[in-house]
């Protein structure tokens, strides 16, 4: 994925002061392992990581404009100067009952902005089956013989939720990656158990969640 991609907004003001909290959000990304220095398993020696192999997610919480969404701005900038990949999504009011909205933009962004995720997914022709649920211009890369599986509701959300873990697994194989989500308050309740699913597993990956919700919302 293109670690050079847009983060937040077009327009931003200056960050001043915050430099606590700042500095809190850069331990986030470079946390000193404990033990063995973490290594990706393709290209780590090209990535100077110090990074601990462990899941990180932060989010943080306060009232409309007090610069929630300027320090995961300023974060994600730093973040690509250490080589990280950066991913960004903002749920918005309107959109709040479609069903992982959230994520769609992230997924997509996954997937386009880098050519070499696009050859290993053909690779995986089930793996792209189950992410067309969410992205429909997948179908196009899909074999003429790949037809459907046909699973109950539960299945279905259990195997879209393995195919988003087994992208994000891919593209994190060559560098880490910060994945930002906006605005949490207005997330639809499927985003919020996807987002704690992923959490979960992926643990001893070199991944970074951080999100932003008002107060007076969580």
């Amino acid at each position: 994925m293109n670690s050079k991609g847009n983060i937040g907004r077009s327009h931003r003001n200056p960050l001043v002061g915050r430099t606590s909290e700042l500095e809190m959000l850069r331990q986030l990304l470079f946390v000193p392992q404990r033990g063995a220095k973490a290594r990706l398993q393709r290209n780590a020696s090209a990535i100077p990581l110090d990074t601990l192999r462990k899941p990180q997610c932060m989010v943080l919480i306060g009232e409309a404009g007090i610069g929630k969404t300027r320090l995961a701005e300023e974060t994600s900038r730093e973040a690509q100067q250490r080589g990280w990949a950066v991913a960004w999504s903002r749920s918005y009011a309107q959109e709040s009952t479609i069903p992982y909205r959230l994520w769609i933009e992230i997924l997509r962004s996954l997937i386009s902005n880098d050519p070499w995720q696009k050859q290993e997914l053909h690779k995986h022709p089930l793996l792209l089956a189950r992410l067309a649920a969410l992205l429909p211009e997948l179908y196009m890369l899909l074999p003429d013989d790949e037809s459907p599986i046909r699973q109950s509701s539960e299945q279905e959300q259990q195997s879209l939720w393995e195919a988003i873990l087994e992208l994000f697994k891919l593209s994190i194989e060559r560098t880490p990656l910060l994945v930002v989500l906006d605005d949490l308050q207005w997330a639809d309740s499927s985003s919020c158990e996807l987002l704690a699913y992923l959490v979960r597993r992926l643990s001893n990956f070199p991944i970074v969640f951080l999100g932003t919700c008002r107060e007076i919302e969580l």
